[in-house]
């Protein structure tokens, strides 16, 4: 199991606003931005960074699709998921 150094918790909110995409994404905007990283992994802050402003950017989308919003959850769980040693099941970001 990995080791994560912080996290992100959106469950409520994923089951709460529901397919309300531009609400959710401000959400994760919004925490995205108040993320604050370990000094062992402040050179991930650019990826960090560039999320939140994607997430910001959709938030204000009225006709946002699925697709377009799973394809940013899944760059967020692969910002997410980078290991931050060499080890398979090391310490991971979020």
């Amino acid at each position: 199991m990995a080791h994560w150094l912080t996290e992100l918790n959106l469950t409520p909110e994923y089951y709460s606003l529901g397919d309300d995409y531009a609400k959710l994404a401000g959400v994760i905007a919004d925490r995205l931005d108040a993320l604050n990283l370990p000094m062992s992994a402040k050179s991930n802050d650019r990826g960090k960074e560039s999320l939140s402003a994607e997430f910001l950017y959709m938030s204000c989308c009225t006709d946002i699709d699925v697709d377009e919003f799973d394809e940013l959850m899944s760059r967020l769980y692969d910002w997410a998921d980078t290991s931050l040693d060499k080890h398979w099941n090391g310490k991971k970001l979020c």
